[in-house]
């Protein structure tokens, strides 16, 4: 058989069989046995897929219908065939076809990812079946190929994913037995039907020089068809894409939260969540599920056992497991020689899905996170406020290294945080106020600029506004002195009813909060650097009072921010003691 029948007479086509364990052997035999509609093949009576899943291991089969003539030409063109496979995923529209018929190709500008790509491995021995009786003329092969495919999840999003399986297939060209073949110029010693160096035989040319033939002047020999036909690559003729449906089984996802100890093990608690979407159409039946830590230790949080295994999920489950993470004091060591506090953990999980007695897809998902167990300044700071205080909130970052926890704080903590100047300012008050007896703020500030910058900070007392109440009503002069019979007496410039009630009015007032402490100013902080100063106020009233703010400003750039929320002040009286 020629190169150009087999190409032309040659369709490569894929299968991806509805039963997971499928012996394509008995399959093909069953199916030689039972009664066929027309000229239908084989493999068309193996049922297939029209549900895919992302994660899956998925067994394809690579089929080649050639004409059959004998088998040493057919493994002639079998050592000589390239096949590659691809698996896309893209947005499409419903499908409505069960998988076995091609869909056309979609638009160049839909969202696409490779999710898989392979070459066939041509050296491993196909199962051939060999279809008409050796005393027809025209005889067909089948060559069937098996290949293991991974269907990772898409990097891109997608509406309506499906998955389209495209194939490729070419005949290289003919591998060269001999020398002539090779380079197309006359070997040595062969003599051509032309001699065309024979009239120089009989010319004695000039003397005293050797006679040559340049190589500019060479030229091959071979016809230009033949050149052609040693070089040329035949492709073959493959089936249309085909398009499947293709859903996630499970989705997965990791949240981690660190636990604060005086340990000196950093521990976090992993929660490992699976969830089923509530598209799934057939269970889902878990089989593993493990957390590994190379530098580390993985203590599952539930008895021992992370999870009883295996378990059955429906649509719209969700399955949480719970580990503790703990690495030793000692952090690894990064290539470079620093201590790294970024690890990887590596997440396994295996399941299957119970679509039916036979078809039953294999899902592994493996996919690694990233945890830092670095440790904060102050691991029991918490900077996020919250409508529910702790009574054990610390009064300021200073880190403890003596090992036992710090005294616990009032709930009169407060933090400022500035995206605008770079600063953080955190401000703790105390609990116990009493009248006349002064009491201090315990103020941190941390430099989180790029740039060295001086701060002055100033406490601003709160505004009293004049009541406005009009003093009692008072008789002028004009009314008090009896008027004479007959006089007329003109009013006054200015009546003391009026000069009465501006002076109650303008009167001062007794202040309840006396500030003991002048401007505070910060000396250079560096980027990152912080600074610990107190401010000390004196209470003269008992109740709840109120500063009005405490102003931050850059000593180089005059610019200011007022901070409103500030630790609660409740004063009271001292208790006698008896």
């Amino acid at each position: 058989m020629s190169d150009s029948t087999f190409v032309q007479d040659s369709l490569l086509d894929i299968l991806v069989p509805e039963a997971t364990g499928l012996n394509i052997e008995e399959a093909l035999q069953i199916a030689a046995e039972s009664p066929r509609e027309g000229d239908s093949s084989l493999t068309s009576a193996i049922p297939q897929r029209n549900l895919l899943y992302f994660d899956e291991n998925l067994s394809i089969y690579a089929i080649l219908r050639t004409p059959y003539d004998d088998a040493v030409s057919l493994k002639g063109h079998i050592s000589r065939l390239a096949i590659a496979l691809e698996a896309h995923a893209i947005s499409s529209p419903a499908i409505t076809n069960t998988g076995n018929d091609g869909l056309p190709a979609p638009p160049s500008g839909q969202a696409r990812d490779v999710i898989w790509s392979s070459r066939l491995d041509i050296s491993e021995d196909p199962i051939i079946v060999v279809e008409g009786s050796d005393e027809e003329d025209e005889q067909e092969a089948l060559l069937i190929w098996r290949m293991n495919a991974f269907l990772s999840r898409p990097r891109v999003r997608l509406q309506a994913p499906a998955v389209i399986f495209k194939v490729s297939a070419s005949l290289q060209p003919a591998p060269v037995g001999n020398a002539k073949t090779v380079e197309d110029y006359l070997p040595s010693g062969v003599p051509f039907p032309l001699n065309v160096l024979e009239p120089l035989g009989t010319d004695g040319g000039p003397e005293g020089r050797v006679l040559h033939l340049p190589a500019s002047r060479l030229s091959r020999s071979g016809s230009s068809s033949s050149q052609a036909t040693h070089s040329e690559v035949l492709p073959l003729k493959v089936v249309s894409r085909r398009a499947f449906r293709a859903i996630p089984a499970v989705s997965s996802r990791m949240r981690y939260h660190r636990a604060n100890d005086a340990t000196s093990r950093s521990t976090i608690m992993a929660s490992l969540e699976l969830d089923i979407p509530v598209f799934a159409q057939h269970p889902v039946e878990l089989t593993n599920v493990s957390v590994k830590f190379a530098t580390g230790e993985v203590q599952p949080m539930l008895g021992g056992q992370a999870l009883n295994l295996p378990t059955i999920c429906q649509a719209r489950d969700s399955v949480a497991c719970l580990y503790a993470l703990t690495r030793p004091s000692a952090p690894p060591v990064s290539p470079t020689g620093q201590s790294s506090t970024m690890v990887s953990i590596d997440i396994n999980v295996d399941a299957r899905v119970l679509a039916s007695d036979d078809c039953k897809p294999c899902i592994k998902i493996r996919w690694k996170q990233n945890i830092d167990f670095a440790t904060a300044l102050n691991q029991k700071f918490n900077r996020v406020r919250s409508s529910i205080h702790r009574n054990n909130r610390p009064r300021s970052l200073s880190t403890n290294t003596n090992g036992h926890a710090p005294a616990p704080s009032s709930d009169s903590a407060r933090q400022f945080v500035s995206d605008d100047m770079g600063l953080s300012v955190t401000i703790t008050g105390e609990e116990d106020i009493f009248v006349g007896e002064p009491f201090k703020w315990d103020v941190f500030i941390i430099n989180r600029s790029n740039k060295s910058r001086k701060f002055i900070l100033t406490l601003l007392p709160k505004r009293h506004i004049a009541d406005g109440k009009r003093g009692s009503s008072r008789p002028t002069s004009s009314q008090v002195l009896p008027a004479a019979r007959g006089s007329v007496l003109a009013d006054a410039v200015i009546d003391d009813n009026v000069l009465y009630t501006i002076i109650r009015s303008q009167g001062s007032k007794n202040t309840p909060l006396v500030s003991l402490s002048s401007d505070l100013r910060t000396s250079s902080l560096a980027p990152g650097s912080c600074f610990n100063a107190e401010l000390e106020l004196l209470p003269l009233a008992k109740g709840s009072q109120h500063v009005e703010s405490l102003r931050v400003r850059d000593a180089d750039t005059n610019e200011a921010v007022d901070i409103h929320d500030l630790p609660d002040i409740m004063v009271t009286e001292r208790p006698e003691n008896k």
